[in-house]
């Protein structure tokens, strides 16, 4: 009998020693009941006790009174949440680095993203070996306006985030981040431009794509325009690219550069004469759900290659002959030497 209240008591604190720790976030939220976050809007909890000393003027910071908290058991900040308006930043500070910035002391930081989703779904920030023993705070951070609802937040082993973890995304909405001229009740977005190849930018900054193959973009109806969307990425190695829909036809797709997929700079639409499109959808996709939607890949017009198609210069101006440089046909490269 004692052999197995030993065994029973074994497992107890084998389980206990892997059980997710909660994180408290009472500071910043209560549990199922949305919050607002303005654009860049810092809201944090901090794990960390003492204070540091900091001297302004030397712009130093000394954490010789500050105790981390230690969540080396661990490898994943979790979150899980019931919805979010917008993708929202979750942050994670470490170790003072003994600097003081335009905005207080620095410390070293990670962060990961957690997806605009109306229905919810989980977010993990994978802990950094060498320092999870020394953290100092836990942030929500998104770059625009931001409503969103926390369930759960905790620490959590490897095993513990995969029994969790969701399904692979098929897309990655990225209508959210144009601004249109005028915004619909459907939301869909109306983009009007008074002239030729009118730019609307949606600036990046460094989108990591690398899970998608395609970017997509879908109109609400035909127009009597051509509307092109213009993919620029971060890497020199990397060839911006371009697809453009018919006057007539409402879908169109091109497939990301291998290399510079890992960071994307800017999305822009264009009209190619004067006039207004409606947008239903503009997203990253997989091989596999963009073969899926009604009109594949291989019986999209907008890829067919037509020698008689109109050639466009850099700027995205129509030219009436391609002279030395570099061109845009058929939403494809090419250069004339």
């Amino acid at each position: 009998m004692k052999k197995i209240f030993t065994l029973i008591a074994m497992a107890l604190v084998a389980v206990s020693a892997n059980a997710k720790e909660d994180i408290d976030f009472s500071a910043i939220a209560s549990p199922g009941v949305e919050i607002s976050l303005g654009a860049w809007e810092w809201k944090g909890i901090t794990l960390s006790t003492g204070s540091l000393i900091e001297d302004k003027d030397a712009k130093t910071a000394d954490d010789s009174g500050v105790t981390y908290y230690d969540a080396s058991a661990y490898d994943y900040v979790v979150v899980k949440y019931s919805n979010s308006t917008a993708d929202v930043n979750l942050v994670i500070q470490y170790k003072c680095l003994g600097t003081i910035g335009q905005y207080g002391a620095e410390y070293n930081q990670a962060q990961a993203v957690i997806n605009a989703a109306a229905e919810g779904s989980y977010a993990a920030l994978p802990l950094d070996a060498a320092q999870k023993d020394k953290v100092n705070q836990i942030a929500l951070q998104p770059s625009k306006a931001a409503k969103i609802t926390i369930e759960e937040m905790y620490f959590a082993t490897e095993a513990e985030w995969e029994a969790v973890k969701p399904a692979p995304a098929q897309t990655k909405d990225m209508l959210s981040n144009f601004t249109a001229t005028t915004d619909n009740a459907d939301g869909s977005k109306t983009f009007t431009g008074t002239g030729d190849w009118v730019w609307f930018g949606a600036w990046l900054g460094s989108f990591d794509a690398s899970e998608f193959d395609y970017l997509v973009l879908e109109l609400s109806e035909p127009t009597d325009i051509v509307t092109q969307c213009v993919i620029q990425y971060v890497s020199t190695d990397a060839a911006d690219n371009s697809l453009q829909i018919p006057a007539g036809e409402t879908l169109g797709m091109v497939e990301l550069d291998a290399i510079g997929k890992s960071a994307i700079k800017q999305l822009g639409l264009q009209n190619g004469t004067p006039g207004s499109f409606t947008v239903k959808a503009i997203y990253f996709a997989t091989k596999e759900y963009a073969e899926s939607i009604s009109t594949s890949i291989s019986e999209a017009k907008v890829v067919e290659a037509d020698a008689n198609a109109p050639i466009y210069n850099l700027a995205g101006q129509r030219v009436s002959k391609a002279v030395k440089g570099i061109y845009i046909q058929n939403g494809k490269k090419f250069i004339v030497k």
